[in-house]
């Protein structure tokens, strides 16, 4: 192969990476002057970088990206953490502020919106620095001198009202005092008649005073000054000065109550409608009907009496009931109903009952719901059972009562 020229030698089209090529190394003269024969791989053969190319034409246009979320910044502003003052627009005099983002949209921002949120961006106010030194005096020619507009030896500012002190005429103000005057009205006179009278017409009426509440007065005994007095002393002061009411004298009394009236003894206090009606005899009314003769057996059945209501229980409710014989009867008892005939109820719900061998009855249990009567109505008495050996002589009395 040596002695063979390279045009002769097979033609290899396609040349890979890895295969060898011949070269004449110039720089090794070991084979001769010329030069000493050796191989190189085709990846070593590269050209110098070339022009770069033509720009080539714009791509189609690619599909357009997922919409963003949402995202809103909100500013605030407060004198503390805790939101006081709250405010979304700046203001110089505040010295918190809170900023909050989110992804929700807030229509009206409120403080509670942003707790936890608040921070103090200014620094705190600084300690006042030492005074400066007084100045050289002036070259004019007037005569403020120190002895005399700084007889304190302030050495400062001689017309701050923190460095002025009181006269022997006129007096310098504090604050507290300066408070108090402002908060009078104008033309406020507190000795004024007139203004007093308006002011006091001008209040909110209150229609039932409780013993807690204190009215105005003037202490004749103390140089008239004014004091004030509870309205529970006014009362009782009233009702100490009221004597009490007699036969002969007016004045105040007790009203008694219903078992007061009953008892008939007190000589000091007064009767009312209501106790009267109320008392178990002056208020009581009774009616009391003979049923049988007094040696006339008892028999069963219905409306073996009647009694009209006259018009002096009228609107009265029956509270009474009971019944006695006159000869008692035996073996079993005898049981008497009320019936009310105009209404057509029985206004007992327990019969009267009288037993054997017994002449009085017991009461009988009133029907609250059917015990009251008008004028003409009619009361009918019922014998509901007898005694096998029947009693005689029957008598039912029945006693009315206003509600």
């Amino acid at each position: 192969m040596a002695d063979q020229k390279i045009t002769e030698l097979t033609e290899l089209e396609t040349v890979d990476a890895g295969d060898w090529v011949a070269v004449v190394d110039v720089s090794d003269t070991t084979d001769g002057p010329d030069g000493t024969t050796k191989k190189a791989a085709k990846s070593e053969f590269k050209g110098d970088t070339g022009d770069t190319g033509a720009t080539g034409d714009t791509g189609a246009t690619g599909a357009a990206g997922a919409d963003g979320a949402d995202a809103f910044v909100y500013i605030a502003y407060a004198s503390d953490d805790q939101g006081t003052g709250f405010t979304t627009t700046f203001d110089a005099d505040l010295d918190y502020i809170a900023v909050k983002s989110t992804t929700t949209e807030i229509v009206t921002p409120q403080a509670s919106d942003f707790t936890g949120l608040w921070k103090n961006y200014k620094g705190a106010t600084g300690a006042q620095g030492p005074q400066g030194e007084q100045g050289e005096a002036g070259a004019g020619s007037g005569d403020m001198l120190a002895a005399t507009y700084d007889p304190q030896n302030v050495a400062g500012d001689a017309f701050d009202t923190d460095n002025h002190t009181d006269g022997m005429t006129n007096k310098v103000f504090t604050a507290t005092e300066k408070t108090k005057l402002a908060g009078i009205e104008t033309a406020a006179d507190v000795t004024d008649v007139g203004n007093i009278g308006s002011s006091i017409h001008g209040a909110t009426e209150k229609a039932t005073p409780v013993d807690a509440d204190t009215l105005p007065l003037i202490d004749s005994a103390a140089s008239n000054v004014l004091k004030k007095v509870t309205w529970a002393n006014i009362k009782t002061t009233l009702l100490a000065a009221i004597a009490a009411a007699s036969d002969t004298v007016s004045g105040l009394v007790e009203l008694a109550i219903a078992s007061e009236v009953t008892t008939g003894t007190d000589t000091a206090r007064a009767i009312t409608p209501d106790a009267l009606a109320g008392s178990s005899i002056f208020g009581v009314k009774a009616l009391s009907i003979q049923i049988t003769a007094g040696n006339e057996a008892v028999t069963t059945g219905d409306g073996k009496a009647y009694v009209t209501i006259p018009a002096a229980l009228n609107g009265m409710n029956l509270i009474r009931a009971q019944a006695t014989v006159v000869t008692a009867g035996t073996t079993n008892a005898t049981t008497i109903m009320v019936h009310n005939l105009t209404d057509a109820s029985d206004m007992l719900s327990g019969a009267i009952s009288i037993a054997s061998a017994g002449t009085v009855g017991t009461v009988g249990t009133v029907n609250t719901s059917e015990d009251d009567v008008v004028t003409n109505d009619i009361l009918r008495i019922d014998v509901d059972s007898v005694s096998t050996t029947p009693p005689q002589g029957l008598m039912v009395v029945l006693e009315f009562q206003l509600p």
